[in-house]
């Protein structure tokens, strides 16, 4: 294979999978610390990405290094085989994450019941783990998943943890309420930032 069709192979295979992830090029830069333009050039065979590059690329793309320069694979075939797995792994993958989190929480709970460990208010593990499950689901929605659905795991870390709090200092100290209007000023926050996102993201398309 010759350096010119070596370069076009890369590029068809770039753009296929990073159209079936539903990624423009500068969501696809951003992923890997690059530009736009850099993808740009990538996708029409003017410049090679390096091999760490190549890596990061198959796997945020679910391949092997192999498959962006072997020839001999159907592409078609390919692409319908790696979406079905990407699909179940993206699912599968923070489900037994989030599961992982809870069942720490209760074996937490569990050892402490049975070792008749003194902890006041030991049921407040499960409370914290919801904002621990969201620490998750905000690292996996960051790498497969649009940036919606980040910004609603944020706002869950957010006001999950706020009551977390909340319930954890409430029964000496009345003021705990005004952790609330520090969720709700964060909240605020996270909406002006999806609000500019997609406004930034609609102009460059």
């Amino acid at each position: 294979m010759g350096e010119l069709e070596f370069k076009e192979t890369v590029a068809k295979r770039i753009i296929m999978h990073r159209k079936r992830l539903g990624l423009t090029q500068a969501e696809l830069g951003e992923k890997l610390n690059y530009t736009d333009k850099s993808v740009s050039k990538w996708e029409r065979g003017e410049t090679l990405p390096d091999v760490l590059v190549l890596k990061q690329l198959a796997e945020l793309f679910g391949i092997t290094v192999d498959d962006f320069i072997n020839q001999s694979k159907d592409p078609n075939v390919v692409v319908s085989n790696i979406q079905y797995l990407f699909k179940r792994k993206k699912i599968a993958v923070p489900i037994l994450a989030v599961l992982l989190t809870i069942f720490i929480a209760a074996t937490t709970y569990s050892l402490f019941m049975f070792f008749d460990i003194p902890f006041e208010n030991l049921w407040l593990i499960f409370v914290y783990a919801i904002p621990a499950s969201a620490i998750v689901l905000i690292v996996f929605s960051s790498m497969w998943w649009k940036k919606s659905l980040t910004a609603l795991f944020v706002s869950l870390l957010n006001w999950s943890l706020i009551l977390a709090l909340f319930l954890s200092t409430y029964s000496f100290n009345n003021k705990s309420w005004v952790f609330f209007i520090i969720a709700a000023t964060f909240q605020s926050l996270i909406i002006a930032w999806l609000v500019f996102y997609n406004g930034k993201r609609k102009i460059k398309n």
